[in-house]
């Protein structure tokens, strides 16, 4: 492999893009891979995944850190030392886009050395790093739109530093990702107020209340996308809310909800029994207002009953529903049934039945592998399919 790939590295000098996925390591390798960057000015966009999180030798981030014209760098790394982090900070001059993830990443403790990332519009930090470090990152980050950050620091300490980044540093936000268990629904509350342009947010919250949600419905007019999977607090009525009040609304995925909830089925007074009554359809004419909604993820520890008739109004109601995922119903054949539903109208369904007390997937991905796309086609939805080398 490393000759027929150091003949490539000979002759090839017009990439724009390179994903590289393979175990590399072969010093060799990184060498071929060195001299690939330097005889390629016009690259545009890197995608290292060495499988043993590695991180990538001093000469290959050299060679990174010379490619000017180098505008998305995505990283998977397991603590990289001092010099590695400043020569990404270094290449990081010029980047528009930069996601770091792995673990016992610790940048340096000053960064004095750049006094501002002028171009950064995406920045995502999926790592264990120190929690004042990565807000003075973000600070020089004037025009910084899609900010992913995930600490196992204590950030309660800091939610006013937080709040203050995004009113003054960092306005233009308009995707926002955290991952933290120590904020509070107060903490929370706080963060979403200062949000003045977001319109996709995830939160991976467990202490996700009712304060939080008020801040939030002020965003309801313009939200595109909300990801609630790691939010336990979020409950039905509030998803009711969402859902009859974010008309731009294109992607919504909750935890623990029931989709009867979401449908305005109830329960018979006399028989016990969940159906749709005439009120009710006053609540299903709220929710077929959201013509733009392409993704439906009720994923969570409840069971849904969907039946014929739901799975047959929301295709109906939504035309553009291009996925609908959760446990639909806790019977494999009146799953199934679903399923074909779904399919005959080419929407893809992630669905799972619950029996003998084990789980059995009628279709789809691994959800963490899915949760991982699904933000990197938010992330690049309005870029081309990419090659991947390796």
């Amino acid at each position: 492999m490393t000759d027929r790939f150091k003949l490539f590295t000979e002759h090839c000098t017009n990439l724009e893009v390179l994903n590289i996925s393979f175990d590399m390591q072969d010093p060799e390798v990184w060498d071929n891979l060195s001299t690939l960057v330097r005889r390629n000015p016009r690259i545009k966009s890197i995608d290292i995944l060495d499988v043993s999180f590695k991180p990538p030798p001093k000469a290959f981030l050299e060679a990174l850190s010379a490619c000017t014209g180098l505008r998305k760098l995505k990283a998977r790394m397991d603590e990289p030392d001092g010099i590695e982090m400043e020569l990404i900070l270094d290449i990081a001059i010029h980047l528009e886009h930069l996601r770091i993830y792995g673990s016992n990443i610790f940048l340096p403790k000053s960064l004095d050395k750049w006094s501002c990332f002028p171009v950064m519009k995406q920045l995502k930090l999926n790592a264990d790093t120190d929690f004042p470090i990565p807000l003075e990152i973000f600070r020089k980050c004037p025009k910084l739109r899609t900010l992913t950050w995930r600490s196992s620091e204590d950030m309660s300490d800091s939610v006013f530093d937080l709040c203050e980044l995004l009113r003054i540093h960092c306005p233009l936000i308009e995707t926002l990702t955290l991952f933290s268990e120590s904020l509070t629904d107060m903490d929370l509350s706080l963060v979403l107020d200062s949000c003045r342009e977001v319109t996709s947010l995830s939160i991976y919250y467990p202490m996700f209340g009712e304060q939080a949600f008020q801040s939030l419905s002020r965003l309801f007019p313009n939200i595109r996308q909300l990801n609630f999977k790691g939010c336990r607090g979020l409950t039905s009525a509030m998803a009711q809310q969402i859902m009859t009040s974010c008309p731009n609304l294109i992607q919504f995925s909750g935890a623990s909800l029931k989709a009867r909830d979401l449908l305005g089925l109830v329960k018979d007074e006399v028989t016990e029994e969940e159906k749709m009554v005439t009120q009710d359809w006053i609540w299903l004419d709220s929710l077929s207002s959201l013509k733009q909604l392409m993704v439906l993820d009720l994923s969570g520890g409840l069971q849904q009953e969907m039946e014929e008739q739901d799975v047959r109004w929301m295709l109906e109601a939504w035309p553009k529903v291009s996925r609908v995922s959760g446990i639909l119903h806790p019977n494999k054949e009146r799953l199934e049934k679903l399923c074909q539903i779904l399919q005959e109208r080419k929407v893809d369904s992630y669905s799972y039945s619950i029996s003998d007390n084990s789980t059995d997937v009628t279709s789809g991905e691994d959800t963490e592998q899915e949760e991982e796309e699904e933000e990197d086609e938010n992330e690049d939805e309005d870029e081309e399919e990419e090659p991947t080398m390796g």
